[in-house]
């Protein structure tokens, strides 16, 4: 007897499957303030045998990266916008599962330095005036107050840049003089004097 071998060609049956994914929401938000979200920090996502993700948040201090395969990832914030510093851990974990939205929230907080503003007699320095009406402007912050008795009047927890100081008024037999105004630079967890 003699068996006839017959050759058939391979049958493909296709079949579709795609990776369970999940996505990562990255808030950063001011810790004094959390209803502030900050936009322009920078992070990074990695882990999972995934390519790292660089992203940075926007106007609303958010940034989401979709499409993640589940597992477990790494999330790094690089840096944040001048006038803030980190007050979390820069990096945390968190395990995507399959339709998650992972939200990992971090919290900065505004570097932050105080101006102290002396107003003196105009040929004698240790001849301080109290009572001056001083307007202190800059960084969205807007306020007029006055010298106390030591001619002196210190505002704290300024946020970090630059302020406008004017010295609108004096009382009693002094005049303002030229000039009356100036730009002072605070900086982190320092008094700036003018």
């Amino acid at each position: 007897k003699t068996a006839t071998v017959v050759e058939t060609p391979d049958v493909k049956v296709p079949f579709v499957v795609e990776k369970k994914v999940g996505k990562i929401t990255v808030v950063v938000k001011e810790y004094e303030n959390p209803d502030v979200k900050v936009p322009g920090a920078s992070v990074t996502i990695s882990g999972n045998g995934c390519p790292d993700k660089t992203v940075t948040t926007g106007t609303d201090g958010t940034v989401t990266v979709e499409n993640l395969p589940i597992g477990d990832y790494n999330v790094k914030v690089n840096s944040v916008p001048d006038g803030y510093n980190i007050v979390d851990p820069d990096n945390k974990d968190t395990t995507v599962t399959e339709g998650s939205n992972n939200e990992v929230p971090f919290a900065v907080s505004k570097q932050v330095g105080s101006l102290k503003v002396i107003v003196t007699e105009k040929d004698n320095d240790s001849n301080k005036i109290a009572n001056a009406d001083v307007t202190i402007t800059g960084n969205s912050y807007s306020n007029t107050v006055k010298t106390g008795d030591d001619g002196t009047v210190t505002i704290t927890k300024l946020p970090v840049g630059e302020y406008k100081v004017v010295v609108n008024s004096v009382p009693g037999d002094y005049n303002v003089v030229a000039p009356n105004e100036a730009t002072k630079k605070v900086e982190e967890n320092k008094t700036t004097e003018y």
